[in-house]
């Protein structure tokens, strides 16, 4: 098994999106234009542009004095040069590895929460690394000659360990409040499944905020996914995702489709007779996920205003909706109030104007979806997805529809 990349996919992906450059620097050199150089000057002003140097600490230098910044750079610099060096007889083809890292990417991995050490050398770094860099250089002083020494970083993590230990109890209750503070990955099961009997887990104005921002993403990361899937393996495709929306309180369905008929071009909703009872029964299995106080939970919370910010502060830092610019993510949101006690379906529900017929045959560009007004999505034709309430919900929990 060879050694791991200095590189993560992402950068892996840019370094190869400037590789022809590269070859075409290689191919135009001459005695007096070192092309290649002022290729490398650029890429890397432009790498540490996109990938600004990281903060976390590094092996330390033979002294046990951890690398300055210069001397981070520089290897960085080195390792981008050979990277296109050791690639200079490759093609495109090879870069199928990265290529499948990106594809993969659109999925966000859910992220863990922090380990007490880990807590508490962010909290307390300025303090223990010094202390640790002169631990490691004795160690390595007092080691028995031929003995190979341990690496750096886990010599580092070790110790941090048992300093933590040695601490008093106010600090690692500091340590505690940090880990718990840190942690990005939100169990939704347990804050909405949560007994009364026990202690409520609060939702918090940041979390509510946090939610809503993914799901304004969610209709474009969805459908690069699908238009992926497309593009490399020809599949069609439809997502369906449901759940809690945090500004509007209600339950909501979002559906993105990708693929056309081929004869009259329609999408799934508009060529099949079944999608309503496709739609009705996720709606159904949807409402039946969360406890019927989830929405109002999270609304409560997006709307709370935090204590150490005044109305114009919570105005600033609450997500806009996507961009209804002219791209297949564009989004706009409207209100639809419903008859009281009334379900509301989408396949009913009137909230755009029909588009113009351009004839029963016609088709649009590959790709790209015709505006429906039973589907709810918007009037410029270039959407594929739509967020609706969900079906045969009573009025309390459908009030607002975002069209896609």
């Amino acid at each position: 098994m060879g050694r791991p990349s200095w590189a993560s996919d992402e950068q892996t992906e840019w370094l190869w999106d400037r590789h022809d450059m590269f070859l075409a620097a290689r191919r135009d050199t001459d005695p007096d234009t070192d092309t290649v150089s002022n290729f490398m000057t650029k890429t890397h002003q432009l790498f540490f542009d996109e990938f600004p140097l990281c903060a976390d600490p590094l092996e330390p230098s033979p002294d046990g004095q951890v690398p300055t910044r210069e001397e981070r750079i520089a290897k960085r610099e080195h390792q981008i040069y050979w990277w296109f060096w050791n690639r200079r007889f490759k093609k495109k083809s090879d870069r199928k590895a990265a290529h499948a890292g990106r594809f993969l990417g659109l999925v966000p991995k859910r992220a863990r929460a922090l380990q007490p050490y880990q807590a508490y050398m962010h909290l307390y770094k300025e303090k223990i690394m010094p202390e640790i860099s002169d631990r490691y250089a004795e160690y390595k002083a007092e080691l028995p000659e031929g003995e190979e020494p341990t690496k750096w970083w886990p010599f580092c993590m070790e110790q941090v360990k048992k300093l933590l230990e040695n601490e008093t109890d106010a600090v690692k209750a500091e340590v505690e409040t940090k880990r718990k503070a840190a942690k990005t990955g939100v169990d939704w099961d347990v804050i909405f499944n949560a007994d009364h009997d026990d202690d409520a887990v609060p939702i918090t104005h940041e979390q509510a905020l946090q939610m809503q921002s993914i799901i304004d993403n969610l209709p474009k990361v969805l459908q690069d996914l699908l238009k992926n899937v497309e593009k490399q393996a020809s599949w069609k495709g439809c997502v369906l995702v449901g759940g809690p929306l945090p500004e509007s309180g209600k339950l909501t369905v979002l559906c993105v489709h990708q693929g056309r008929t081929c004869n009259l071009g329609n999408n799934f909703p508009q060529a099949s007779d079944a999608w309503s009872a496709v739609e009705e029964a996720f709606s159904k299995f949807i409402a039946n996920c969360f406890p019927g106080d989830a929405a109002q939970r999270l609304a409560d919370a997006f709307n709370a205003i935090p204590e150490t910010a005044g109305s114009e502060q919570v105005t600033q830092d609450t997500p806009t909706p996507p961009s209804t610019s002219n791209s297949s993510a564009a989004a706009s949101i409207t209100s639809a109030t419903p008859t009281e006690s009334s379900p509301i379906s989408p396949t009913t529900q009137s909230t755009t104007a029909p588009p113009k017929r351009t004839g029963r045959g016609s088709k649009g560009k590959k790709g790209t979806v015709r505006a429906k007004r039973t589907e709810g999505t918007s009037t410029d034709g270039l959407s594929n997805a739509a967020i609706t309430p969900t079906p045969s919900l009573n009025a309390s929990k459908a009030g607002q529809q975002i069209q896609i």
